[in-house]
């Protein structure tokens, strides 16, 4: 994996805006034909992310949401899981899998994933899952899976820092950003772990969830038997 050295890239970001510009190419995992599709929850603890999911499609172009539709995503194998970081926060992981059965005879399998860090509410000596914290990820979890079943070319904006100290998170963030710009999300995802590791916040930890989440769908698309 080929790595810019950070001197070089000190002075290529030097004077760059607070900002620059990232074009997000579509990057479907799946393919599905015609355009109307059923979404259906397994079970009770994927009906969040289930009704989410179908918000999601329902919002993008050309996608329309139907009960009675001959392609139909199941949502199934919702789990959760918490921790805390800190006595101010608590990071919080959740998947899901979804299953397609197309009119084509395609069957595949997608996982989506999240992966949040926020406050915790404290009470009595003791953490409170914030329930925000719950819907947030099952929101994050239902994007993934939309982005993975109709995806949208965007243009994001990523903050880079000007001439950030030497071998700090915000170097190796900057790096992290040039290599996304330039495609190589693998080299991308690992610099922003490496800022994330030398300072962790909420932003760091949401760049690397979502370079992971881009690198993830690079992979051939999922058929048959999926996961």
């Amino acid at each position: 994996m080929t790595r810019l050295r950070p001197g070089i890239l000190a002075i290529l970001l030097t004077g760059c805006a607070a900002r620059v510009p990232v074009s997000v190419p579509a990057a479907p995992s799946v393919h599905v034909p015609g355009t109307a599709i059923a979404v259906i929850s397994a079970g009770r603890e994927c009906r969040e992310v289930a009704d989410s999911l179908a918000d999601a499609l329902h919002q993008m172009d050309g996608m329309v949401v139907q009960p009675d539709a001959p392609n139909q995503i199941t949502v199934f194998a919702c789990r959760n899981a918490y921790a805390t970081v800190d006595e101010h926060t608590i990071e919080g992981r959740s998947v899901a899998i979804a299953s397609l059965a197309s009119e084509d005879g395609t069957n595949a399998r997608l996982l989506g994933s999240a992966h949040r860090l926020d406050r915790a509410a404290h009470e009595g000596g003791r953490f409170r899952l914030n329930k925000r914290v719950q819907s947030d990820l099952a929101l994050d979890v239902a994007v993934d899976l939309a982005e993975q079943i109709a995806p949208v070319s965007t243009v994001v904006r990523r903050r880079v820092y000007e001439n950030p100290g030497e071998n700090s998170a915000r170097q190796y963030h900057n790096l992290a950003v040039a290599a996304e710009r330039d495609g190589r999300i693998d080299d991308a995802l690992w610099w922003a772990r490496l800022a994330w590791e030398r300072r962790p916040n909420v932003a760091r930890a949401r760049y690397v969830s979502e370079l992971t989440r881009r690198l993830a769908r690079t992979e051939p698309l999922s058929s048959g038997d999926g996961i």
